[in-house]
């Protein structure tokens, strides 16, 4: 321990700016629990103020020898994430998915069986963008939608939990699998509801930091060590002690969320009605089933499960935004669309404001604030701040939705700052909400199209606004969203 303290203090590298640090412990102390975000945010303005006017958009937080890089702004994370990709396109360790199974694309390491996967990723770009628009373009299927809307409305009628929202899962799992949700009952949407709200539970901060602990797994074994009060931690980092199962327990649920989805697909493929399902589409390239090599039948399980978390999440959570929007988009629709039939895709060029809208919406309400970890590979020097390597590298998506030399005004939701001048304010769109450099979400583009498609047909057919409180003023749905990795 004495010759630990002599190299600390021996040597200090010229680190990004940060709040100041315990002794040993670092940051662990101060690392907020909830809102991270907006914590950071305000971080970078205050202890960087003294590197430029504005504040550093960048700032280095070390927990038990653990070095945490944030990235403020839209520059920062753009010069390392996208141009030093080779860098900075790995995933930090985080055990509580690995004991339950959920290593998916989205949280496997930068290396061979990644490259390998990349073989996949026009399921998720091209195959999947086309497939969509012809389960929302389709005519034949508008009777389809119609049925989701009207559960939907139902469900929104009797909203007592988030979680019986099944709009969109109907929309992503019959794009995917082929499966329809016609009832709140569905059990593969109970399913994924369950798993859903468990990686949520086991992505919080205090799961995440297990890592840093010197035992991980002795400590989730004893479970009833609280570390919270002897570190006097403002945050409860022993909040999986608190779980009533040992995360091996969920093991065989996390794999039936793989599973499930490629059974269906075999049947419907017996039985000669897959039609024009993504999965179909892969499988129907080898002679015969018989021939898919099981390493490639992994690749696409756990492709589409990326894919499908990736397009609930945002699809959920965006129609939320629509919510007391002022009325500018309905009128565009109405004005172009009339009221004799539904938007189709090749409508989007002449709605500009309803695709300005589905942009300012992913911009202003992030579905995930705190974009999914990178590490640093290599030891790098940014701006004359050194990274070490092995650095946690966290992008928040939030500070860059309120990043000043990105955006103007930006704390106020205003759709029309994408929209060319003098409509606008013709500012650039960013795509921060989908990730960067090699780890970009690959199906990001289906997800748009999914987005603005289902924004543009609520849009044309239903009046969303705010219930009222027990005043009788009106009350918007709380926007709250979880530091958590889910895709």
């Amino acid at each position: 321990m004495a010759s630990f303290i002599v190299v600390k203090a021996k040597k200090k590298p010229n680190y990004s700016p940060g709040p100041p640090a315990d002794p040993l412990i670092g940051h662990l102390r101060v690392i907020p629990f909830e809102n991270q975000d907006a914590t950071f945010h305000a971080w970078a303005k205050e202890y960087g103020k003294f590197r430029t006017f504005l504040g550093s958009d960048v700032i280095h937080l070390e927990a038990l020898g653990n070095h945490i890089v944030v990235l403020d702004s839209v520059e920062a994370a753009n010069d390392l994430l996208e141009r030093r990709s080779p860098i900075y396109s790995d995933r930090p360790h985080i055990l509580v998915f690995d004991m339950v199974g959920m290593n998916d694309i989205v949280l496997m390491p930068y290396g061979e069986a990644f490259r390998k996967y990349q073989k996949f990723r026009s399921l998720q770009t091209k195959k999947a963008r086309a497939l969509a628009l012809n389960l929302l373009e389709n005519k034949n299927r508008h009777e389809m939608f119609f049925n989701m809307q009207v559960l939907y409305v139902s469900s929104l009628l009797t909203l007592s939990d988030r979680r019986e929202f099944r709009f969109a899962t109907s929309v992503i799992t019959g794009i995917l699998y082929g499966h329809q949700v016609v009832s709140k009952d569905d059990e593969y949407t109970k399913l994924i509801d369950h798993q859903s709200m468990i990686a949520v539970n086991l992505g919080q901060p205090g799961g995440a930091l297990l890592d840093i602990l010197p035992f991980p797994e002795a400590f989730l074994k004893y479970r009833e060590i609280d570390l919270t009060h002897s570190l006097s931690i403002q945050y409860n980092i022993c909040s999986l002690g608190s779980l009533e199962q040992d995360p091996r327990e969920w093991r065989p649920m996390f794999r039936r969320v793989y599973d499930y989805p490629y059974e269906q697909v075999e049947k419907k493929m017996d039985g000669g009605v897959a039609e024009d399902l993504i999965l179909a589409r892969v499988l129907a390239k080898f002679s015969t089933r018989n021939s898919v090599p099981e390493e490639e039948i992994e690749y696409v399980k756990l492709a589409i499960g990326a894919m499908y978390r990736a397009a609930m999440e945002t699809v959920w959570s965006f129609v939320l935004t629509l919510v007391g929007i002022d009325k500018r988009a309905q009128e565009e629709i109405d004005l172009v669309i009339g009221s004799e039939r539904l938007p189709e895709f090749e409508d989007k060029d002449s709605l500009p404001y309803a695709t300005a809208l589905v942009h300012e919406g992913l911009r202003r309400h992030p579905v995930i604030p705190l974009a999914i970890p990178h590490r640093s590979v290599q030891d790098d020097v940014y701006k004359g701040m050194f990274i070490p390597k092995g650095t946690t590298i966290l992008a928040s998506v939030m500070g860059m939705a309120l990043d000043e030399k990105t955006h103007k005004n930006p704390s106020v939701f205003s759709p029309s700052r994408f929209l060319p001048k003098p409509d606008g304010d013709d500012e650039p769109l960013v795509g921060s909400a989908f990730g960067f450099g090699r780890r970009i979400c690959p199906g990001r583009h289906f997800v748009l199209d999914s987005v603005w498609m289902l924004t543009a047909k609520i849009l044309t057919t239903l009046d969303l606004s705010a219930g009222r409180d027990e005043n009788g003023n009106l009350a918007p749905p709380p926007l709250e969203f979880s530091h958590t990795v889910s895709r």
